[in-house]
């Protein structure tokens, strides 16, 4: 298993404002700090894979995860109560049998890993069946993320469950996936 790796964010800081030329007696220069997370980049080698098998009487798949990118909110320094973030995957991918894919990326708190934050649009990016490696690129967004919060966004790609005798996956390759924040509202 790999390790997971925070990222740091690159930061702007706007320092403070001096006081007028002369320096007027009493007035203190108000410091304005803006704190907003840019952008955050991860990229996999070997991304997500599904496999299913479908038998005579049975049906065995599974599916293997990659460590998520792990970000961290700005939170008590900032005026900005949350943020949305346009979370951008580009990959490559391919399947096996007679299937077509989709992509999504999960997201979630460090604490509730099991409770996804709702991203637009709320369906699985569609990924056409491609028996050759097929490069492609999917978007969404997720509103309204806490400020000091810790987040993971992991890639995952899920097929249906065969209707057929067969052995059907779904591979993604070559990932980067980027979120990007802006404050909301």
């Amino acid at each position: 298993m790999r390790k997971s790796i925070p990222v740091i964010f690159a930061a702007a800081l706007v320092g403070t404002a001096s006081a007028g030329a002369a320096g007027a007696v009493g007035e203190q220069p108000v410091p304005t700090h803006l704190w907003e997370p840019l952008q955050a980049t991860r990229t996999y080698t070997s991304g997500p894979i599904a496999t299913e098998s479908r038998g005579e009487t049975d049906i065995a798949g599974g599916y293997g995860g990659v460590d998520p990118l792990i970000v961290h909110t700005p939170g008590t320094t900032s005026s900005v109560g949350t943020y949305d973030a346009l979370i951008t995957m580009s990959f490559r991918y391919r399947t096996r049998g007679a299937t077509s894919a989709t992509t999504y990326v999960h997201v979630a708190t460090a604490e509730a890993p099991r409770v996804p934050a709702k991203t637009r649009p709320r369906t699985p990016a569609p990924l056409p069946r491609s028996p050759q490696s097929t490069s492609t690129s999917v978007q969404f967004v997720a509103a309204s993320l806490r400020k000091n919060e810790t987040y993971r966004f992991s890639p995952v790609v899920s097929i249906p469950v065969p209707q057929k005798v067969g052995t059907f996956s779904a591979a993604l390759t070559d990932v980067v996936l980027t979120v990007q924040f802006t404050p909301h509202g």
